[in-house]
């Protein structure tokens, strides 16, 4: 049975989800924009449900891609 681990990455304004095998290589990503809410200069915010929604959104489509069963992810980060 192989093993994966599931990367994400959630950026100023995009957040991707990466798939990686126990070699360390790259098997699938997916990302997803995400916008930045300022609401006055120097200050940053981010809508948490619209963040969750894309986090699932790209983990959803990264495992999709790969055609792999998730059962054999065994660690994220």
């Amino acid at each position: 049975m192989n093993s994966y681990l599931l990367g994400i990455d959630n950026g100023g304004t995009m957040m991707k989800a990466s798939l990686f095998d126990d070699k360390g290589r790259e098997i699938a990503q997916s990302s997803r924009k995400t916008e930045l809410i300022v609401p006055f200069p120097g200050h940053i915010e981010r809508d948490k449900d619209i963040l969750w929604k894309a986090n699932y959104e790209a983990i959803q489509e990264v495992i999709e891609k790969s055609h792999i069963d998730p059962r054999h992810i065994i660690g994220a980060a």
